[in-house]
């Protein structure tokens, strides 16, 4: 490795075994893409020179995206798909951009590749389809792989380049792409809350576990406010036996939302990531005649 100072001009070489620790990058997307799909090619399949199968055999989807861990890292973050199968990805490996040690994560099978994975999001729905998703990667969000995009605007119909860079942020289900569960919001919080209003609504009960469970409580109203937000409705319940909590609960949550009225007896779940507001998964008023 050389390490050239663009001031002076100056180059000092370096082994990969005495990089200096303040250098936090190594290896390029190049580089990486490179020797994954060397890995990929050679490392579990048969070594027959005539008559070699695809079995075993693996290949990277896409560019790898830089994308940093909670320790502040940047890794590179490959998927990869089956040669014997290119329409869905078998794993992500995370490339450490200093190291080079890279790790994979194979739970994922049957994932749609990232550019069905775009198409998604680029066709949710009506109001983001003049926005371009970029940036794809996938984090672990509430305990779920989520796959994030930035929405931008092209600065002209049928042109890539950017005009006003951001619009808004893109969140789904890893293990779940469908146009409806497509979570578009100006703002991370916004995105987090209605994304955890997705998740309450998968019946999924393999879900990775980390910050999130759902919980049940049943009591009574003691208020209920409706407020709007980005155009949607949204009911904030506090019961009088767990004042620790107020449940959030979104318009299509149940029909019986907007007849709620202080003194009803409800039973709701919800997700718990341990945060004061908590969004509702599931809702019965006992007092409203409806199917919850």
């Amino acid at each position: 490795m050389i390490v050239v100072d663009p001031a002076t001009g100056e180059a000092v070489r370096y082994g990969l075994d005495e990089t200096p620790a303040w250098i936090d990058r190594v290896y390029s997307a190049h580089t990486v893409r490179d020797m994954v799909n060397w890995w990929g090619n050679y490392a579990d399949s048969n070594w027959k020179l005539i008559g070699r199968t695809k079995a075993n055999r693996f290949q990277v989807v896409g560019d790898p995206v830089l994308v940093y861990t909670k320790g502040g890292h940047p890794d590179w973050q490959v998927v990869i798909s089956s040669l014997n199968d290119d329409n869905s990805i078998t794993g992500v490996m995370l490339v450490n951009g200093r190291t080079g040690k890279a790790r994979l994560f194979p739970s994922l099978a049957g994932t749609p590749i990232p550019e069905d994975v775009l198409h998604t999001f680029q066709n949710a729905r009506d109001t983001i389809k003049n926005f371009r998703p970029r940036h794809l990667s996938m984090h672990l969000i509430f305990g779920e792989p989520t796959w994030v995009v930035s929405y931008i605007t092209p600065a002209h119909d049928g042109d890539d380049t950017p005009g006003e860079p951001f619009q808004g942020i893109g969140l789904l289900p890893a293990r779940d792409v469908n146009g409806s569960n497509v979570v578009f919001a100006k703002t991370k919080e916004a995105a987090f809350a209605q994304y955890l209003t997705v998740l309450a609504h998968q019946s999924s009960t393999d879900a990775p576990s980390e910050k999130r469970a759902v919980e049940e409580t049943s009591g009574t109203v003691r208020e209920v406010v409706q407020q709007i937000e980005e155009g949607n409705t949204f009911y904030l319940i506090w019961l009088n036996e767990d004042a620790a909590h107020v449940f959030r609960a979104a318009r299509n949550v149940s029909v019986e939302l907007p007849f709620v009225k202080p003194g009803d007896t409800v039973t709701v779940q919800y997700i718990d990531v341990g945060e004061v507001v908590v969004n509702v998964a599931r809702f019965n008023d006992l007092a409203v005649p409806f199917v919850p």
